[in-house]
């Protein structure tokens, strides 16, 4: 976060590619595969959390990844809307907003306040257009569920959430 946030952004963009790191960042907060599964059933400190029926990558490296989304969302308005044109990463995001760890969920809904945030006038027809893929993937859904979350720090942060995509 930060002055240098969207420098920061911009360089692992251009070092990376936008592409390579959006479908790095997807990989990380997708079901594990089947393969992969299997072996970490047997392995008793994997520490892979399961959602539903799917098992997940360890809790640290899904909270790490959703904080990578938090850090794109409050870079340029041209990162947010790289982001929100991944709708493979956003539908693989959606399950962790009902993640057992309330840090995780806290911090997803910071990355959907970051992806609403308008940084000027200019950017606000953006903003509308970035909360419509929101809805449109079951994430403003999502927010909106945890309204009455048990985590005060969460509830408070889907009041801003909710009063950011209302207001657009």
């Amino acid at each position: 976060h930060g002055e240098d946030c969207a420098e920061m952004v911009e360089h692992v963009f251009r070092e990376l590619g936008h592409q390579k790191v959006f479908d790095l960042l997807t990989a990380k907060l997708a079901p594990l595969p089947a393969s992969q599964r299997q072996h970490s059933v047997t392995a008793s400190t994997s520490g892979n959390t399961s959602i539903g029926r799917h098992m997940y990558n360890p809790t640290e490296l899904i909270l790490s990844t959703v904080h990578v989304l938090t850090h794109i969302a409050n870079g340029a308005p041209h990162h947010k809307q790289l982001l929100i044109s991944q709708r493979p990463l956003l539908q693989a995001w959606l399950p962790h907003f009902n993640h057992s760890e309330p840090q995780v969920r806290v911090t997803c809904v910071w990355a959907v306040n970051s992806l609403t945030w308008i940084e000027d006038e200019t950017d606000r027809s953006d903003a509308r257009l970035r909360t419509q893929e929101l809805r449109a993937v079951g994430i403003e859904a999502a927010v909106r569920g945890l309204a009455q979350d048990p985590d005060l720090d969460t509830k408070e942060r889907v009041r801003t959430a909710v009063r950011q995509m209302e207001s657009l």
